[in-house]
């Protein structure tokens, strides 16, 4: 792949790596010379296929569910830990709940798991990377750089599933 980005020196964390736009991601930016770190929740397999891909030395997965702001401390901790800076955070993770349920019989549950993963967790990165992205060194003037992305349920809605267009 022949990328004319240049993240030479650059730390990255990406939720939702493991597959579909945040797989892409993550080797657009290994591609492109960065140090990357991304979450997974259960798709480990391809978490360590992916990793092994892009090469140990310059990718990093790390299992976690990010369905709370603590989760998300953890995540970016160990991104820092791991490669000793956070440069870039693009926060991709979400869930679309399989099941079709109508508003008046959706549960209490499913409307807080999806809220607590799509709104809490990246609210918890994007919190925990400014922190960590203000505390090191900078070569330049820019702390870090933050790309949030939804899914397009947020701009259209979709029938029987209110509880993920509502939060991105």
């Amino acid at each position: 792949m022949s990328i004319s980005l240049s993240l030479s020196g650059k730390v990255a964390l990406i939720s939702g790596g493991s597959r579909g736009i945040g797989a892409a991601t993550v080797r657009m930016f290994v591609a492109a010379g960065a140090k990357v770190a991304f979450t997974y929740q259960s798709a480990r397999e391809r978490a360590e296929a992916l990793a092994k891909e892009c090469g140990a030395d310059r990718c990093y997965p790390i299992s976690s569910n990010l369905n709370h702001s603590d989760a998300a401390r953890i995540v970016i901790a160990e991104t820092a830990r791991h490669f000793g800076r956070l440069d870039i955070l693009v926060a991709n993770h979400g869930v679309w709940p399989a099941e079709d349920v109508s508003v008046e019989n959706m549960s209490d549950e499913q409307w807080r798991s999806t809220v607590s993963i799509n709104l809490d967790g990246v609210f918890g990165l994007v919190k925990y990377a400014v922190a960590q992205m203000k505390a090191q060194p900078r070569p330049n003037a820019a702390a870090g750089h933050i790309v949030l992305s939804s899914s397009t349920s947020g701009q259209r809605g979709e029938a029987f599933h209110c509880d993920s267009p509502a939060n991105p």
